[in-house]
């Protein structure tokens, strides 16, 4: 295979949205079908068509990412750091030999 051709194979995966090449170069999270696209329009539309207010669309691969997920924390890390020490001195609950959690026998 000549370079030449090797450029043009790649620029038509490149082309094509169900290809991770095409995924790959534009950073989506995973490869998209036309038909896969097409739903997700049709979708939206019928969503929309039967809610009283603008609804969220569909996610699509090339959406941009949450950078964080859920609303963070208050603790400091010294905080944290008594927490995890804390817990790490407790007693792990008994276990069956199938990974079971079974009752402790006070006595």
């Amino acid at each position: 295979m000549s370079f030449g051709e090797a450029i043009r194979l790649t620029s038509v995966l490149a082309a094509d949205p169900s290809s991770h090449v095409a995924a790959a170069l534009g950073g989506w999270l995973h490869p998209l079908s036309w038909e896969g696209i097409t739903l997700r329009d049709l979708y939206d539309v019928q969503l929309a068509s039967k809610s009283k207010r603008k609804p969220k669309p569909y996610p699509r691969p090339w959406d941009e990412r949450p950078t964080r997920t859920g609303g963070g924390t208050s603790l400091t890390v010294a905080e944290f750091r008594a927490i995890k020490a804390n817990l790490s001195s407790l007693q792990a609950q008994p276990r069956d030999a199938a990974g079971r959690f079974v009752k402790r026998t006070e006595g």
